[in-house]
């Protein structure tokens, strides 16, 4: 129960991150490596 957590606010903090990214330019892209996709689980 508390890795779940962990990984809760884990991607929470990403969302935020990635999220404030997006409103300062709403085209922006970002390049993902393979290890992102994976860890991800794009």
């Amino acid at each position: 129960m508390i890795r779940h957590k962990e990984n809760k606010q884990f991607f929470e903090t990403w969302n935020r991150v990635l999220g404030s990214r997006l409103k300062q330019d709403s085209e922006a892209t970002l390049l993902l490596k393979y290890d992102d996709v994976k860890f991800f689980g794009l």
